[in-house]
C-alpha cells in the first residue's frame, strides 16, 4: 500500500484525494483484473468491516454515555 494512504497521527486523505491516489495506483499496475461489480462488493465488505471494528464500538460507547446521563430518553 502506498505510504500516502497510511497516515499515522494525521488527518486521513479526503475522499477525492484517496480516489485520485487509487487511480494512480491502478494506472501504475496496468489496470484492474476485477469487474466493477467485484470492486464494489470488495469495497462494501471493507466498509462493513470498518463499521464493525472501529465505528460501531465508538458509537455504542457514545450512546451508552448519553443514556447514562439521560435515562428518561432511553428508547423503549
Amino acid at each position: 500500500m502506498n505510504a500516502n494512504l497510511e497516515r499515522a497521527g494525521e488527518e486521513s486523505l479526503s475522499a477525492s484525494e484517496a480516489l485520485e491516489e487509487m487511480r494512480l495506483m491502478v494506472a501504475r499496475i496496468g489496470g484492474m483484473k476485477k469487474t466493477p461489480q467485484e470492486v464494489i462488493e470488495d469495497l462494501r465488505a471493507i466498509r462493513k468491516r470498518i463499521w464493525e471494528t472501529e465505528y460501531r464500538p465508538r458509537y455504542a460507547e457514545v450512546l451508552e454515555e448519553y443514556y447514562a446521563h439521560r435515562p428518561d430518553r432511553r428508547p423503549r
